[in-house]
Protein backbone atom coordinates (compact mmCIF):
# COMPACT_ATOMS: atom_id res chain seq x y z
CA UNK A 1 0.00 0.00 0.00
CA UNK A 2 1.37 3.46 -0.94
CA UNK A 3 2.04 6.09 1.71
CA UNK A 4 -0.87 8.36 0.75
CA UNK A 5 -3.22 5.36 0.70
CA UNK A 6 -1.99 4.28 4.12
CA UNK A 7 -2.54 7.78 5.44
CA UNK A 8 -6.13 7.92 4.12
CA UNK A 9 -6.92 4.39 5.31
CA UNK A 10 -5.38 5.06 8.70
CA UNK A 11 -7.40 8.26 9.14
CA UNK A 12 -10.60 6.36 8.30
CA UNK A 13 -9.83 3.56 10.75
CA UNK A 14 -9.18 6.03 13.57
CA UNK A 15 -12.72 7.37 13.14
CA UNK A 16 -14.23 3.94 13.88
CA UNK A 17 -15.43 2.74 17.29
CA UNK A 18 -13.46 -0.53 17.27
CA UNK A 19 -10.22 -0.54 19.27
CA UNK A 20 -8.56 -3.02 16.91
CA UNK A 21 -9.37 -0.87 13.87
CA UNK A 22 -8.09 2.22 15.65
CA UNK A 23 -4.82 0.44 16.47
CA UNK A 24 -4.42 -0.61 12.85
CA UNK A 25 -5.23 2.92 11.75
CA UNK A 26 -2.51 4.30 14.05
CA UNK A 27 -0.03 1.82 12.59
CA UNK A 28 -0.92 2.94 9.05
CA UNK A 29 -0.46 6.59 10.00
CA UNK A 30 2.93 5.93 11.61
CA UNK A 31 4.07 3.94 8.55
CA UNK A 32 2.92 6.70 6.24
CA UNK A 33 4.66 9.32 8.38
CA UNK A 34 7.96 7.45 8.25
CA UNK A 35 7.65 7.14 4.46
CA UNK A 36 6.94 10.87 4.11
CA UNK A 37 9.99 11.67 6.27
CA UNK A 38 12.23 9.48 4.12
CA UNK A 39 10.97 11.13 0.95
CA UNK A 40 11.51 14.60 2.38
CA UNK A 41 15.06 13.80 3.48
CA UNK A 42 15.98 12.00 0.26
CA UNK A 43 16.04 15.29 -1.75
CA UNK A 44 14.60 13.46 -4.76
CA UNK A 45 13.70 16.66 -6.70
CA UNK A 46 17.23 18.07 -6.22
CA UNK A 47 18.82 14.80 -7.32
CA UNK A 48 16.64 14.58 -10.44
CA UNK A 49 17.32 18.23 -11.28
CA UNK A 50 21.08 17.78 -10.91
CA UNK A 51 21.03 14.59 -12.98
CA UNK A 52 19.12 16.25 -15.83
CA UNK A 53 21.47 19.25 -15.72
CA UNK A 54 24.61 17.09 -15.93
CA UNK A 55 23.06 15.03 -18.74
CA UNK A 56 22.96 18.21 -20.84
CA UNK A 57 26.74 18.17 -20.87
CA UNK A 58 26.92 14.45 -21.55
CA UNK A 59 24.86 15.00 -24.70
CA UNK A 60 26.88 18.09 -25.61
CA UNK A 61 30.14 16.16 -25.23
CA UNK A 62 28.79 13.45 -27.55
CA UNK A 63 27.78 16.12 -30.07
CA UNK A 64 31.27 17.66 -30.11
CA UNK A 65 32.91 14.25 -30.53
CA UNK A 66 30.60 13.27 -33.39
CA UNK A 67 30.99 16.67 -35.05
CA UNK A 68 34.79 16.58 -35.00
CA UNK A 69 34.85 12.94 -36.13
CA UNK A 70 32.48 13.64 -39.02
CA UNK A 71 34.61 16.56 -40.24
CA UNK A 72 37.84 14.58 -40.09
CA UNK A 73 36.51 11.59 -42.01
CA UNK A 74 34.87 13.83 -44.57
CA UNK A 75 38.17 15.70 -45.06
CA UNK A 76 40.90 13.07 -44.45
CA UNK A 77 43.77 15.51 -45.02
CA UNK A 78 42.98 16.94 -41.59
CA UNK A 79 44.58 13.82 -40.07
CA UNK A 80 47.92 15.36 -41.01
CA UNK A 81 47.32 18.00 -38.32
CA UNK A 82 47.23 15.41 -35.54
CA UNK A 83 50.50 15.08 -33.68
CA UNK A 84 49.71 11.83 -31.91
CA UNK A 85 52.47 9.18 -32.16
CA UNK A 86 51.78 5.47 -32.46
CA UNK A 87 54.20 2.54 -32.37
CA UNK A 88 54.84 0.19 -35.28
CA UNK A 89 53.50 -2.71 -33.20
CA UNK A 90 50.21 -0.86 -32.67
CA UNK A 91 49.99 0.00 -36.36
CA UNK A 92 50.41 -3.65 -37.35
CA UNK A 93 47.63 -4.68 -34.97
CA UNK A 94 44.98 -2.98 -37.14
CA UNK A 95 43.29 -4.67 -40.07
CA UNK A 96 43.41 -1.64 -42.36
CA UNK A 97 44.35 2.03 -42.46
CA UNK A 98 40.79 3.26 -41.87
CA UNK A 99 40.65 1.32 -38.61
CA UNK A 100 43.93 2.91 -37.57
CA UNK A 101 42.67 6.41 -38.38
CA UNK A 102 39.51 5.79 -36.40
CA UNK A 103 41.53 4.72 -33.36
CA UNK A 104 43.87 7.72 -33.58
CA UNK A 105 40.97 10.15 -33.90
CA UNK A 106 39.06 8.45 -31.09
CA UNK A 107 42.06 8.89 -28.78
CA UNK A 108 42.40 12.52 -29.84
CA UNK A 109 38.73 13.23 -29.11
CA UNK A 110 38.95 11.48 -25.75
CA UNK A 111 41.97 13.64 -24.89
CA UNK A 112 39.98 16.72 -25.93
CA UNK A 113 37.05 15.76 -23.69
CA UNK A 114 39.28 15.61 -20.63
CA UNK A 115 40.07 19.31 -21.01
CA UNK A 116 37.99 22.25 -19.81
CA UNK A 117 35.45 23.61 -22.26
CA UNK A 118 37.50 26.81 -22.61
CA UNK A 119 40.53 24.74 -23.65
CA UNK A 120 38.37 22.54 -25.89
CA UNK A 121 37.13 25.53 -27.86
CA UNK A 122 40.68 26.90 -28.03
CA UNK A 123 42.03 23.62 -29.43
CA UNK A 124 39.15 23.15 -31.89
CA UNK A 125 39.61 26.72 -33.07
CA UNK A 126 43.33 26.14 -33.67
CA UNK A 127 42.70 22.86 -35.49
CA UNK A 128 40.22 24.41 -37.92
CA UNK A 129 41.76 27.91 -37.90
CA UNK A 130 38.66 29.73 -36.77
CA UNK A 131 37.80 31.90 -33.76
CA UNK A 132 35.10 30.22 -31.69
CA UNK A 133 34.86 32.47 -28.63
CA UNK A 134 33.60 35.65 -30.24
CA UNK A 135 29.91 35.40 -29.68
CA UNK A 136 27.74 37.43 -27.31
CA UNK A 137 27.04 34.70 -24.76
CA UNK A 138 30.51 33.18 -24.51
CA UNK A 139 31.00 34.34 -20.91
CA UNK A 140 27.60 32.87 -19.95
CA UNK A 141 28.58 29.57 -21.56
CA UNK A 142 31.82 29.53 -19.56
CA UNK A 143 29.92 30.17 -16.32
CA UNK A 144 27.51 27.38 -17.23
CA UNK A 145 30.33 24.90 -17.80
CA UNK A 146 32.11 25.94 -14.62
CA UNK A 147 28.90 25.55 -12.62
CA UNK A 148 28.64 22.06 -14.06
CA UNK A 149 32.11 21.32 -12.65
CA UNK A 150 31.10 22.61 -9.21
CA UNK A 151 27.96 20.50 -9.11
CA UNK A 152 29.83 17.45 -10.34
CA UNK A 153 32.83 17.65 -8.02
CA UNK A 154 32.07 20.10 -5.18
CA UNK A 155 28.33 19.74 -4.53
CA UNK A 156 27.84 23.25 -5.91
CA UNK A 157 30.18 25.02 -3.45
CA UNK A 158 31.77 28.05 -5.13
CA UNK A 159 35.55 27.81 -5.45
CA UNK A 160 38.23 30.37 -6.17
CA UNK A 161 38.94 28.60 -9.48
CA UNK A 162 35.30 29.00 -10.56
CA UNK A 163 35.40 32.73 -9.80
CA UNK A 164 38.76 33.26 -11.50
CA UNK A 165 37.96 31.44 -14.75
CA UNK A 166 34.56 33.10 -15.12
CA UNK A 167 36.06 36.56 -14.54
CA UNK A 168 38.86 35.88 -17.03
CA UNK A 169 36.26 35.12 -19.69
CA UNK A 170 34.27 38.29 -18.97
CA UNK A 171 31.42 36.98 -16.83
CA UNK A 172 29.77 39.49 -14.45
CA UNK A 173 28.77 38.01 -11.09
CA UNK A 174 25.85 38.89 -8.86
CA UNK A 175 26.97 40.29 -5.52
CA UNK A 176 25.56 37.24 -3.70
CA UNK A 177 28.00 34.79 -5.31
CA UNK A 178 31.19 34.51 -3.26
CA UNK A 179 33.68 31.76 -2.51
CA UNK A 180 32.07 29.23 -0.17
CA UNK A 181 28.49 29.97 -1.16
CA UNK A 182 26.40 27.19 -2.69
CA UNK A 183 25.00 27.36 -6.20
CA UNK A 184 21.72 25.79 -7.17
CA UNK A 185 20.05 25.26 -10.52
CA UNK A 186 16.35 26.03 -10.34
CA UNK A 187 13.76 26.10 -13.09
CA UNK A 188 14.77 29.36 -14.79
CA UNK A 189 18.50 28.55 -14.82
CA UNK A 190 17.86 25.04 -16.10
CA UNK A 191 15.69 26.24 -19.00
CA UNK A 192 18.25 28.95 -19.79
CA UNK A 193 20.97 26.27 -19.78
CA UNK A 194 19.08 24.15 -22.31
CA UNK A 195 18.65 27.16 -24.61
CA UNK A 196 22.31 28.16 -24.29
CA UNK A 197 23.63 24.65 -24.99
CA UNK A 198 21.39 24.49 -28.06
CA UNK A 199 22.61 27.88 -29.25
CA UNK A 200 26.28 26.93 -28.83
CA UNK A 201 25.78 23.58 -30.58
CA UNK A 202 24.05 25.08 -33.63
CA UNK A 203 26.50 27.96 -33.96
CA UNK A 204 29.53 25.70 -33.45
CA UNK A 205 28.28 23.24 -36.05
CA UNK A 206 27.58 25.93 -38.62
CA UNK A 207 30.81 27.81 -37.96
CA UNK A 208 32.91 24.70 -38.57
CA UNK A 209 30.75 23.52 -41.50
CA UNK A 210 31.11 26.84 -43.33
CA UNK A 211 34.82 27.15 -42.55
CA UNK A 212 35.94 23.62 -43.50
CA UNK A 213 33.54 23.00 -46.40
CA UNK A 214 33.03 26.34 -48.20
CA UNK A 215 31.67 24.49 -51.25
CA UNK A 216 28.65 23.45 -49.17
CA UNK A 217 27.45 26.93 -48.22
CA UNK A 218 24.16 26.49 -50.03
CA UNK A 219 23.39 23.31 -48.06
CA UNK A 220 24.42 25.07 -44.83
CA UNK A 221 22.18 28.05 -45.63
CA UNK A 222 19.24 25.74 -46.34
CA UNK A 223 19.78 23.89 -43.05
CA UNK A 224 19.95 27.09 -41.01
CA UNK A 225 16.83 28.40 -42.74
CA UNK A 226 15.04 25.18 -41.80
CA UNK A 227 16.13 25.58 -38.17
CA UNK A 228 14.75 29.12 -38.06
CA UNK A 229 11.52 28.09 -39.81
CA UNK A 230 10.96 25.24 -37.33
CA UNK A 231 11.22 27.63 -34.38
CA UNK A 232 8.89 30.10 -36.08
CA UNK A 233 6.41 27.28 -36.71
CA UNK A 234 6.61 26.30 -33.03
CA UNK A 235 6.18 29.98 -32.06
CA UNK A 236 9.46 29.84 -30.16
CA UNK A 237 10.22 33.46 -30.98
CA UNK A 238 13.37 33.82 -28.86
CA UNK A 239 15.19 30.98 -30.62
CA UNK A 240 13.95 32.14 -34.03
CA UNK A 241 15.31 35.63 -33.34
CA UNK A 242 18.59 34.24 -31.97
CA UNK A 243 19.36 32.17 -35.06
CA UNK A 244 17.87 34.75 -37.41
CA UNK A 245 20.32 37.36 -36.13
CA UNK A 246 23.13 34.82 -36.39
CA UNK A 247 22.14 34.13 -40.01
CA UNK A 248 22.02 37.83 -40.87
CA UNK A 249 25.51 38.41 -39.44
CA UNK A 250 27.19 35.53 -41.28
CA UNK A 251 29.98 36.57 -43.65
CA UNK A 252 30.25 33.30 -45.56
CA UNK A 253 26.91 32.60 -47.23
CA UNK A 254 26.13 31.04 -50.60
CA UNK A 255 25.01 34.22 -52.41
CA UNK A 256 24.20 37.89 -52.02
CA UNK A 257 20.55 37.02 -52.57
CA UNK A 258 20.68 34.64 -49.63
CA UNK A 259 22.29 37.35 -47.47
CA UNK A 260 19.43 39.75 -48.27
CA UNK A 261 16.62 37.20 -47.82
Amino acid sequence: MKANQKFEEGSSLLDTEEKQSQALGMKYLLDAGRTFDRLENSRVPDIIEKSLFLNLFSDFDSFIGELVSCIFFKKPELFNSLGRQISVADILSFNDFDELKEKVLSDEIECLRRKSYVDQFTDIGKTFRVELKKFDRWSQFVELTQRRNLLMHCNGIVSEQYMTICKQEGYKFDSEIVVGSKLKIGKEYFISSINLILEVAVKLGHTLWRKVFPDELEEADDHLADVIYDFLHEEDWNKAICFGEYSNNLQNVSSDLRRKS
